[in-house]
């Protein structure tokens, strides 16, 4: 009862009319119609369901029942928030398969180069770096020759709610792949600190560094520490050492 749902004049903004009303005598309040969404709602991507790390039903996957509820409550933190659009993270690893359907829109994109040209247009030392570079091999085409890349950065970003494959932890996140490792052999710190200095230059905010070994590097140390301004996610290993 006397409360009623008004539009703007036209050219006029919510805002503007929102201000005009509650300087009117016989108007108690005025407040934007919000559009809210349901709390909760699992995207439909079809591998959801075997996603038990986001969202732990207990339910069975390869053959092994999970423990509902192990999880690290997904659909509670989308609730609170997601990544943000310009939130650029990352991927150091064996490169990222770009064409893929659950990827291929959450690529970051250099704006200051113009692809294929020959030419390093925002003069960062890389030529035509559009998606990132191939510290490996030392060229611009970081795709994945191993798939680790590629499932890593599912991971962390694959677009969520799109009707195909998995939904990613951070759903709208800008992935740069930054391939370290060659399709053969192991993947060298001197190409993950390139990799590090490159998305600290180039405005990343997270890195993810899934890779291990057995020994401690300065080095790599010192290149972290170069970039404060990253959130770096690196991989306890596989392996249970110390």
């Amino acid at each position: 009862p006397r409360t009623q749902v008004v539009s703007p004049e036209p050219g006029q903004s919510v805002a503007a009319a929102i201000e005009e009303l509650r300087d009117e005598a016989n108007v108690l309040y005025a407040e934007p119609n919000y559009v809210e969404r349901l709390d909760g709602a699992p995207p439909n991507d079809p591998y959801w369901s075997l996603e038990w790390a986001l969202h732990n039903t207990g339910q069975d996957v390869g053959g092994v029942l999970g423990v509902a509820g192990a999880d690290m409550n997904a659909l509670a933190g989308w609730d609170i928030g997601r990544t943000s659009s310009n939130t650029i993270t990352a991927v150091i690893d064996s490169g990222v398969a770009m064409d893929h359907p659950d990827l291929a829109g959450q690529l970051w994109t250099n704006p200051g180069e113009t692809p294929a040209n020959g030419i390093d247009d925002d003069g960062n030392g890389f030529i035509d770096d559009v998606h990132g570079w191939d510290f490996a091999h030392g060229d611009n085409d970081p795709r994945d020759g191993d798939d680790h890349g590629t499932h890593t950065a599912g991971t962390i970003g694959a677009a969520g709610d799109n009707g195909i494959g998995i939904a990613g932890v951070s759903q709208n996140a800008v992935i740069m792949p930054l391939q370290v490792c060659p399709s053969v052999g192991g993947c060298a710190i001197s190409n993950q600190i390139n990799a590090i200095a490159y998305a600290a230059a180039m405005g990343a905010k997270v890195a993810n560094i899934s890779i291990g070994g057995t020994a401690f590097s300065q080095s790599r140390r010192d290149a972290i520490a170069a970039a404060p301004g990253i959130l770096f996610s690196v991989s306890a290993g596989n392996d249970g050492a110390d």
